[in-house]
């Protein structure tokens, strides 16, 4: 019971981690000379 609790939360953690850095990527890749420099497409309204 205990080892399916610590499997449980080692998950979560992972989880957790996994959308920290994506939410980094996702602010690094907002900016614009940083798409610029990596050649993404920015939009111009």
């Amino acid at each position: 019971m205990g080892d399916s609790r610590g499997n449980g939360r080692r998950v979560l953690q992972r989880v957790i981690a996994a959308l920290a850095i994506s939410d980094v990527v996702y602010r690094l890749l907002a900016r614009e000379p940083l798409r610029r420099a990596l050649g993404i497409e920015t939009s111009r309204a």
